[in-house]
């Protein structure tokens, strides 16, 4: 049984690290998103 314990918490930190990765990728996607959003208002108001 305690074998098996090591490998189970290493598959939780390879997914956290994934969902950590994943969650990072969005908020950069948002944040140049909101950047264009911002040039294009700019753009219009020029």
């Amino acid at each position: 049984m305690s074998a098996n314990r090591p490998s189970e918490q290493s598959k939780h930190s390879t997914a956290n690290t994934h969902i950590a990765q994943y969650g990072s990728t969005i908020r950069l996607i948002s944040a140049a998103l909101q950047l264009l959003h911002h040039l294009q208002a700019h753009a219009k108001e020029i």
